[in-house]
């Protein structure tokens, strides 16, 4: 499955810093470039799924922008005070956001339009069981869920494509969760640590509906 490349426009780079580590959670290419130029730049050499700029960017527009990204990428604009974003919403996958930059709405409408499943933050004990070379339990905990999937952080090395068993028991349900799961990617940490996403394999309906409300904030039951 191909990553989505998102591209965050800021002068101020920090502006940025919660929202990136978000979307990098969600299987997502986080790129952060301070002006419109550089941005430009970066679409036509690579091209990208999704673009967010905080106002208007110096250096090329967010119409010149719209031209260069295709038909199917969409570009989100965060609202700065005193700006007038009127015409950018004549273009078609032009959003304006509601409210204000910082937090779910931003996470909320980019998941949207780059169609990536909700996740939730959740640490939690994880069982990870392999069968090969030889059959080894590791354990780790987890960051973040979703209904097709989990990313842990263990100490642990996995590798890319291995398949296993994964065991997890979520806050208030009645039986633990068990399926088998692929892992898909890596991510490094600085501390030496690793965090993997696993997708699910094998969920059952019936503990797919225990994430499915886990996520939207229900109690299992």
């Amino acid at each position: 499955m191909t990553r989505k490349k998102v591209l965050l426009i800021s002068s101020d780079p920090r502006f940025f810093e919660v929202p990136e580590n978000l979307f990098q959670s969600r299987g997502c290419d986080v790129f952060a470039i301070s002006d419109g130029a550089e941005a430009l730049s970066f679409i036509v050499d690579h091209g990208v799924d999704l673009v967010i700029s905080r106002g208007e960017p110096t250096g090329a527009s967010i119409q010149t922008l719209h031209q260069a990204i295709g038909t199917k990428a969409h570009i989100i604009v965060v609202p700065t005070p005193g700006g007038d974003f009127s015409s950018v919403l004549q273009l078609p996958n032009v959003q304006l956001l509601q409210g204000s930059g910082d937090g779910k709405a931003l996470l909320r409408l980019s998941s949207k339009l780059l169609d990536v499943p909700d996740r939730k933050y959740i640490s939690i004990l994880v069982q990870v069981r392999l069968t090969k070379p030889k059959p080894t339990t590791i354990f780790g905990k987890s960051r973040d869920l979703s209904e097709g999937g989990i990313l842990i952080e263990t100490t642990q090395l996995l590798g890319i494509y291995d398949q296993v068993v994964v065991s997890f028991l979520i806050p208030g349900a009645d039986r633990m969760i068990q399926t088998d799961a692929l892992v898909v990617r890596e991510v490094p940490k600085a501390d030496g640590g690793k965090r993997y996403g696993l997708r699910f394999l094998s969920v059952t309906d019936e503990d797919r509906t225990i994430i499915a409300e886990f996520i939207v904030g229900k109690n299992p039951t």
